[in-house]
């Protein structure tokens, strides 16, 4: 029924693991594009063959995390006992199947975009808008290049002490782009 939950199943198969405590961390996966090969929407019963190493890095994780794999499909009524049957069928390891992204504490989806500001300063914006015009279909707006350095700026970020992080954005504010100062710069896709 519309608003109703979505449907969650608990793996019973042969590739079961024991229910994890509460103190364990659970760990969402997407299903389409992470465990499963999938190029576009082609009916609920059409599912990929398993990515190479995606068995291995369930079983992996559901020794010390519940693992609960998640997926849009799970909305059509038949679907959690075929999803299931197929996670079996290859040995995937699971603890529930869940319709909608359950409360985790990590998601691994590949459609997800890390945006880490907290850690990594405002430069995870820029990596993580650059993520989205990727995964939007839409050309970047910054050249090979940059993105190589903005990506080597957000790993490094983190070591570099407080006071210079501040000086290196103050200076970055007053670098200009044609006439338009950077922070007030606007995207023209």
């Amino acid at each position: 029924a519309a608003g109703s939950p979505a449907p969650v199943a608990t793996n019973a198969g042969p590739s079961a693991f024991p229910p994890r405590s509460g103190r364990s961390p659970t760990v969402a996966i997407d299903f389409d594009g992470v465990l499963a090969h999938y190029d576009g929407w082609k009916g609920p019963r059409r599912i990929g063959e398993p990515l190479d190493g995606a068995v291995e890095f369930t079983r992996r994780l559901a020794t010390w995390a519940r693992v609960v794999i998640f997926s849009a499909r799970l909305h059509d009524n038949d679907a959690s006992a075929r999803l299931t049957a197929w996670l079996d069928r290859y040995g995937f390891a699971f603890h529930a199947l869940s319709g909608a992204k359950p409360k985790a504490h990590a998601y691994v989806d590949d459609r997800g975009v890390s945006c880490r500001p907290q850690e990594d300063g405002p430069v995870a914006f820029l990596v993580a808008e650059e993520e989205i015009r990727r995964l939007c279909g839409l050309r970047p707006e910054m050249e090979p290049e940059a993105q190589a350095q903005l990506a080597q700026l957000a790993r490094l970020w983190p070591s570099v002490p407080a006071a210079r992080r501040r000086r290196l954005l103050e200076t970055v504010r007053r670098c200009s782009v044609g006439d338009e100062p950077l922070t007030t710069r606007r995207s023209h896709a």
